[in-house]
């Protein structure tokens, strides 16, 4: 019965080739990205959106002349307190659902609103975004019945491997907590490798967990799913012990495979070849001019690059009103909308 856990696994790669393989793009340097909001590129990028697209969503209306960040003198009795306020520059006048629920949500009904206020603002703002339409355009949905097929399949060659062993050469009355304990570590493993993983800001790609969980997940899950050798391990053969590991690494692939499913639609993967052209430019670049350095700031921040220009002179961008202004300080102000708008992400956001 060796054969089921093996053509299991064959046939979990097909349908992986099929429905989840992307195809390999042609990425040529571009001079800018293409023409969507950060959020969105970043949501083409990474299959998801995280708190730091969003948050460099409102230096992105900064720079197309929406919005500006100004600094205040407040003057007391005793001294004179400096505070930042967030203006709104004109009423939103594209058409993209995201930017324009962007600016109506950070500020309803003013025109200003204080820099504190806008952090608050930022932290809850995720939930007014929406991507669930622009996710059928970019992302090939993948049947329901691909992923029951791979379910059951486990769930068979599971059965199997556990099964004719124990019948064989155990108590068939101990079937239960054979298959109980395993089930408890592939559902360990499962949640392991399926649930959302950090994302490579640099190759758009998913990165490898932490070395502890994997390492937990693993172990954990073969400590469980080898509890039938452990129970009959006097009695069994070399013949058991081999098919039953076949069966166990097969299981963790098929696992592993069905994560995996993640195919761009032809648009999908124009933008990615776009965003990744985009980015071999900015890495090769070293920019002097300070318009098209503050025009594509938001994405410098996005790809990790903002180290390579915070000791260099640059002009104030138009929409920075402070009286006293260097990268360093820049950097900061981006760095707390950045951590404020990643307070309270969610996993997802449709």
């Amino acid at each position: 019965m060796i054969i089921v856990p093996i053509i299991s696994l064959i046939i979990t790669l097909i349908l992986w080739i099929i429905y989840g393989k992307n195809k390999k793009i042609d990425i040529k340097e571009e001079m800018y990205p293409p023409n969507i909001n950060i959020s969105d590129a970043m949501y083409v990028f990474r299959k998801k959106l995280c708190g730091d697209a969003l948050g460099l969503m409102l230096i992105e209306l900064c720079s197309k002349g929406y919005i500006k960040i100004v600094e205040k003198q407040t003057t007391t009795l005793f001294n004179s307190v400096s505070e930042l306020e967030v203006v709104k520059l004109k009423d939103y006048n594209g058409d993209d659902y995201n930017e324009k629920a962007f600016m109506d949500n950070l500020f309803a009904n003013l025109d200003v609103i204080s820099y504190h206020n806008t952090l608050v603002i930022l932290s809850r703002m995720s939930s007014k975004m929406k991507y669930k339409e622009f996710d059928e355009k970019i992302f090939c949905k993948t049947p329901s019945w691909v992923f029951w097929l791979i379910v059951l399949m486990i769930i068979a060659t599971y059965f199997i491997i556990t099964y004719i062993p124990i019948s064989n050469y155990g108590d068939i009355s101990s079937l239960i907590i054979c298959l109980l304990f395993p089930s408890i570590g592939f559902t360990v493993l499962f949640y392991t490798i399926t649930s959302r993983q950090p994302i490579d800001v640099n190759t758009g790609s998913i990165k490898a967990r932490r070395l502890s969980a994997i390492i937990f997940g693993c172990v954990f899950a073969l400590i469980m799913g080898a509890f039938p050798i452990y129970m009959f391990i006097p009695m069994l053969n070399g013949n058991y012990l081999l098919f039953y590991l076949i069966g166990l690494v097969c299981i963790f692939i098929m696992i592993f495979i069905s994560d995996r499913f993640v195919k761009r639609t032809d648009l999908g993967n124009e933008l990615l070849a776009k965003i990744l052209g985009f980015k071999m430019h900015l890495e090769k670049t070293n920019i002097n001019d300070s318009n098209y350095f503050y025009e594509v700031l938001p994405y410098i921040y996005i790809f990790k690059l903002q180290n390579c220009y915070l000791n260099k002179k640059m002009n104030k961008p138009k929409w920075y009103e402070v009286s006293e202004f260097d990268m360093q300080k820049l950097d900061k102000l981006i760095l707390e909308i950045v951590s404020a708008a990643m307070k309270v992400f969610p996993k997802d956001i449709k």
